[in-house]
């Protein structure tokens, strides 16, 4: 199985845009006023984090792969974390669609690692 850097690309760039979208829904309705302060740091530190392992890792840099793999884990939680919130603290049909979308997010999070496995370990071994 082949993948590309493009591939790997796209795959970082809808966790990040998954990961900001339930984040974002769970924090606005979970509260009458939210602080968007909060809201947009948490988000800019997502993008900043994962920007950061990917340059690493297209670039070879030594460690990139468990980086990556790290931040995976890190933000699969975080899609967990807005399920359970969504489950415990929302209603309707905004809890729904934050859990479909969390759920796409915990897979593409997994696929990520995959895709890492099974295009970048076999390069960097010599």
């Amino acid at each position: 199985m082949k993948f590309s850097k493009q591939g790997m690309t796209l795959t970082i760039f809808l966790v990040m845009g998954l990961f900001a979208i339930t984040n974002s829904m769970t924090y606005m309705m979970q509260s009458a006023s939210p602080n968007m302060g909060n809201l947009t740091r948490s988000i800019i530190f997502a993008l900043v984090l994962y920007g950061w392992a990917l340059v690493r890792l297209l670039s070879g840099k030594r460690f990139a792969i468990p980086f990556m793999d790290f931040i995976n884990v890190v933000y699969g939680m975080g899609f967990v974390s807005n399920i359970a919130i969504a489950a415990t603290k929302l209603s309707g049909t905004g809890a729904l669609v934050v859990i479909a979308l969390s759920i796409v997010g915990i897979g593409t999070t997994i696929f990520a690692s995959f895709f890492l496995l099974v295009s970048f370990v076999p390069k960097l071994k010599h």
